[in-house]
């Protein structure tokens, strides 16, 4: 435990960095006791908040944190209506203070936290705490408040925890401190500039924070990309902890194929910390900007009579959206859950069942599913990505593709996720049975058309669940490490191939593999590909391997036009004929006499969608194949 309560007199302000006025981290606490001095207000049975090394849960995962205090809704499920955590007494002479922790609140059924000071036993509220999952895993988040205000004062910090008087996580508080801040000190806070960019003019944006005593009225930003730094002086009227969105006046020029390394700097007259004022970043610029395909990801289960209108939402967007959406239903609970899935998703898209997620970055009921997807369907990716698969009796191999028009350098993976439709669990508990909860009713397609939940039964049997998640690459949520080279470049194809196990009772026409472009450290998903799969049988079917002749195709993965590449040892006649994964045939050529040597054909296939084709050429009723992926 470290506690230090100074006298002004005493602090140095060295060079004017904020000096440490008080301060508690919970190290040298006996666990479970609070600190002395330290009290609690609450009517819970497990006896509230309590010092830990580890208070994580089945539902409310977070990283470890040396020691700190905490209360866990979770894991006890019970009462913790406005509970309290009050500090010692704090006498603060005058001058301007700050307030600052570090904390870990989860987002489950409305559950809230807030943090305030009390004088005197009169409290007053500081400031709601949000929750530390909206974009991702749980992880400890820093928050702070000017209490320049209480300055002369003796006061205690309060923190309130609220369940809602429902299931929820619960907060964890750890790094008390109260300093005294710097006259000036401006830091920049965020590079705001997505990584992958289109080619041409590229605002320079991001945000900067006041840890100035003082009120700044001038800052000075520049960004420098190797060849030169690029000032701009902004006026501003900040205090302690505002913070301000810019956007430089002097663009990034970019080409296509590069990248660049960006260094970001705020400066301030008197500025007493130069550690804070720069972040870097990297930017790629793509050489061509590829079809942006979203991947939302649902929880679900049988279990749960709320998670129709998440299946609702997955088919409505399936009708909406088929060519830059795909959806993906991951179970818990039930027969279809799948370990390595179901357990990791609640670090992407945390909460409660139903919930929904997309690429990984933004979460939500998935009844916003829509807004989700639009919100995410401008990002430029850097590479298209394009699945498929074969099958035999007993394996399903698939094939990921990323053909990629920009540059990428660090952990980047290729996932895969194979989907079945037409699943038929146990049977699905539906609580708008009856019509007390609105109306919830399937769109005219998938495997419910039309189906009526509030007309439905309590549990709706037979059901029918579709987009079902049931196996995952290399049982990897992000994908397998090392299924992409450390660094790509504008041009590089690059797939990884997966086998999965086959299930018997499965119906192979309603199986398909979806690839997905991975940050393998983040989790984020940078772009995606959906693709069926065909019996590895039908691929050569009526195949009598010659050595008359070869083919090839080129390019290949095509955005339109294919040239088929045919070298004819001998003379012969040669047929073309290219069918689409469904069997249906989009391209033909009628056989005509050719003497020996190399033959192109362009096979155009800019009017077809996006996916594999393939080319059976026959030369002198010999037969051979060659797949062409078709990516726009």
């Amino acid at each position: 435990m470290k506690k230090i309560l100074l006298s002004i007199a005493a602090v140095s302000f060295s060079l004017g960095l904020s000096a440490q006025f008080y301060s508690e981290d919970f190290e040298g606490v006996t666990v479970p006791a609070l600190p002395t001095g330290w009290t609690q207000v609450t009517a819970a049975t497990d006896g509230g908040y309590k010092t830990s090394t580890d208070m994580t849960s089945a539902y409310f995962a977070f990283p470890a944190h040396t020691q700190y205090v905490g209360t866990n809704d979770d894991d006890c499920n019970c009462d913790k209506a406005n509970e309290e955590l009050i500090s010692d007494a704090i006498v603060l002479s005058s001058g301007s203070y700050v307030m600052s922790f570090e904390y870990v609140l989860g987002s489950y059924y409305g559950e809230t936290a807030e943090v305030g000071i009390s004088v005197g036993g009169t409290y007053t509220q500081l400031g709601i705490i949000p929750p530390t999952n909206g974009t991702g895993s749980h992880v400890w988040t820093s928050a702070s408040f000017d209490i320049s205000s209480y300055a002369g004062q003796t006061v205690n910090i309060v923190w309130i925890y609220h369940d809602n008087n429902d299931w929820g996580s619960g907060l964890m508080i750890d790094d008390v401190v109260i300093s005294q801040p710097a006259a000036v000190d401006m830091a920049m806070t965020a590079i705001t500039v997505a990584p992958t960019v289109a080619a041409g003019a590229t605002s320079i944006t991001g945000t900067v924070t006041s840890n100035s005593a003082s009120t700044i009225t001038s800052i000075d930003i520049s960004w420098n990309d190797g060849s030169g730094a690029n000032s701009e002086t902004f006026a501003v009227n900040m205090s302690y902890g505002d913070t301000y969105d810019f956007t430089h006046g002097t663009p990034l020029n970019t080409t296509g194929g590069q990248t660049y390394n960006l260094d970001v700097t705020v400066s301030a007259a008197g500025d007493a910390d130069a550690t804070n004022d720069m972040l870097s970043t990297s930017i790629s610029a793509v050489s061509a900007v590829v079809p942006r395909v979203v991947v939302g990801e649902e929880k679900t289960g049988e279990w749960c009579g709320w998670c129709p209108r998440g299946g609702v939402a997955l088919a409505e967007m399936a009708l909406s959206n088929p060519d830059d959406f795909i959806g993906i239903a991951v179970h818990n609970g039930d027969g279809m859950a799948v370990s390595s899935y179901d357990g990791n998703i609640g670090n992407y898209v945390p909460g409660g069942y139903p919930g929904g997620g997309v690429d990984r970055v933004i979460d939500g009921d998935p009844s916003t599913f829509a807004a989700m997807h639009n919100a995410r369907k401008s990002h430029i990716a850097p590479a298209s990505v394009v699945a498929s698969g074969t099958y035999d009796a007993n394996t399903i191999t698939a094939d990921i593709t990323a053909n990629f028009v920009g540059s990428l350098s660090g952990d980047y993976r290729l996932a895969a996720v194979l989907l079945v439709d037409s699943v038929v669990g146990a049977g699905q508990a539906n609580y708008y049975s009856g019509g007390g909860s609105g109306n919830m009713v399937m769109p005219n397609g998938g495997s419910m058309p039309n189906y009526n939940f509030s007309t439905g039964p309590q549990t709706v049997n037979p059901y029918y669940h579709d987009h079902v998640a049931v196996a995952l690459g290399d049982d990897q949520i992000n994908g397998a490490a090392g299924s992409l080279p450390a660094s790509v470049s504008d041009g590089d194809s690059e797939t990884h191939t997966y086998t999965f196990s086959k299930n018997s009772s499965w119906n192979m026409n309603k199986v398909h593999i979806v690839g997905m472009l991975v940050n393998g450290t983040t989790g984020e998903i940078l772009n995606a590909g959906k693709g069926n799969v065909i019996d590895v049988n039908t691929v050569g079917l009526n195949e009598n391997i010659s050595s008359e002749f070869n083919v090839n195709s080129y390019p290949n993965p095509t955005n339109g036009v294919s040239n088929l590449i045919v070298d004819l040892e001998e003379a012969g006649t040669i047929g073309i004929t290219v069918v689409n994964i469904l069997g249906e045939t989009v391209y033909n050529f009628q056989s005509e006499k050719f003497s020996a040597g190399n033959y192109t054909t362009a096979v155009d296939l800019s009017n077809q969608p996006n996916g594999i084709y393939l080319a059976y050429v026959v030369v002198n009723g010999n037969q051979k194949s060659v797949r062409i992926n078709l990516t726009k």
